[in-house]
């Protein structure tokens, strides 16, 4: 095992080389401790669009002389979860802050934030020849909880996933709406396009408007 300090965390791994065949096999597995995703992000990708402690398990093996070839051989498993923390400054945070205003508001307004705070997060992912699955996406928020699930294609730099902000009503039973907005995210993984399912808006809203002259037939019975 290797352990390191890394992005104001821990991160303990066992690695192994296998070079017994013409092409090398790579294996990794281990677990990240305490990490602070927003310098891990800023690294990465720029900028701090995250502010979390994360935890995360992986065990990924992949094989091949050139990166195009680790990427489709890339097989294994991952997970994460973290606790309190901000999604901000990205496109995603202001479209899930949207989704909260029409939650409360009963319209798409502007947008007053990029910031939206969550108590927890989880997810776990399966990779199959480069492909991530994810499929249990859970942000819990107050009032909202935000699903997710879609692939992430690594040999094709790709990805297609739907982020799910629905409104929690476990803490208020007398609440008789459950609204839920889909929030497409697809393309290239270095430009992706983000879009609100307005089509998921208007089934809600018809949805709505059949319980209510349900309730009034009801009532004249």
């Amino acid at each position: 095992w290797i352990s390191f300090n890394i992005f104001g965390g821990n991160i303990k791994t066992a690695t192994t080389l296998d070079v017994s065949s013409y092409i090398p096999r790579y294996t990794l597995s281990g677990e990240a401790v305490d990490l602070k995703l927003s310098e891990a992000m800023a690294a990465l990708l720029g900028d701090r669009y995250v502010e979390a402690v994360m935890n995360a398990d992986y065990d990924i093996s992949t094989e091949g002389k050139t990166v195009s070839a680790l990427k489709k051989q890339l097989n294994g498993t991952l997970s994460f979860s973290a606790g309190e923390g901000v999604i901000q400054k990205w496109q995603l945070s202001r479209l899930i802050y949207q989704a909260k205003q029409f939650f409360e508001t009963g319209s798409l307004g502007a947008v007053a934030s990029e910031d939206f705070e969550f108590t927890s997060a989880n997810a776990s992912a399966k990779i199959t020849q480069g492909v991530i699955k994810n499929q249990d996406l859970n942000i819990q928020a107050p009032r909202i909880v935000v699903e997710g699930k879609g692939l992430v294609n690594l040999p094709n730099n790709s990805i297609d996933y739907v982020v799910t902000p629905k409104l929690d009503i476990s803490s208020n039973p007398d609440e008789e709406k459950t609204r839920s907005i889909g929030i497409t995210i697809k393309g290239d993984l270095s430009s992706p396009k983000y879009n609100i399912d307005l089509g998921s808006v208007v089934k809600d809203r018809v949805q709505e408007k059949s319980d209510e002259v349900k309730d009034k037939i009801r009532s004249k019975i």
